[in-house]
């Protein structure tokens, strides 16, 4: 019940979008909370995100962490290369990042570009950081262009073959609205 009463409430429904309303000229700020702040997605949620839209998302609960596919170019950089790193299958690499097993010195770039938290020392506060690699790293990385493979399949087969159909599909699924006439 406690759940329902928050996710109908106006307040948790707010939008972050100001436009150039009369609460933007007398709060340009947000201090009265006439709007929802904008939150910036942790390294974890990016990657969950990205596997649940492209359907791949594994529910699996519990168990053993799972190994990411890491490039040789990063075991290499182990003090012992590829020593105590794992395989594990592509449905196990398809969980929810909590369940990513981690080693000091070696870390998956893409979570690690996103600001993962620093297994090396404590931190009260984790850092937010907006940086070009961020980009290079979503442009390159094999793991987003197989979520982005498997998107494009996702539609394909879901939705027939009229353009329209197909775009407001993947708005729903990424954007959660239909895409506006000019996006289309």
């Amino acid at each position: 019940r406690l759940h329902k009463t928050i996710l109908t409430s106006r307040t948790w429904q707010m939008a972050s979008t100001s436009g150039d309303g009369p609460e933007q000229e007398a709060d340009p700020d947000n201090h009265l909370f006439w709007r929802q702040n904008m939150r910036r997605l942790d390294a974890e949620a990016i990657r969950d995100s990205m596997l649940f839209v492209a359907g791949q998302l594994n529910p699996k609960a519990g168990g053993r962490g799972f190994f990411p596919q890491l490039s040789s170019e990063v075991l290499a950089g182990q003090s012992r290369p590829g020593w105590g790193w794992g395989i594990s299958s592509e449905a196990e690499r398809n969980r929810r990042s909590v369940y990513i097993f981690t080693k000091r010195g070696v870390r998956d770039p893409l979570i690690e570009s996103f600001d993962y938290v620093n297994t090396t020392s404590p931190l009260g506060v984790r850092p937010t950081t907006t940086v070009a690699p961020q980009t290079l790293v979503l442009l390159n990385s094999r793991f987003v262009q197989r979520q982005a493979l498997a998107l494009a399949k996702r539609i394909s087969k879901d939705i027939g073959s009229l353009p329209r159909t197909r775009i407001n599909k993947l708005f729903r699924l990424t954007l959660g609205r239909n895409a506006r006439d000019e996006e289309l």
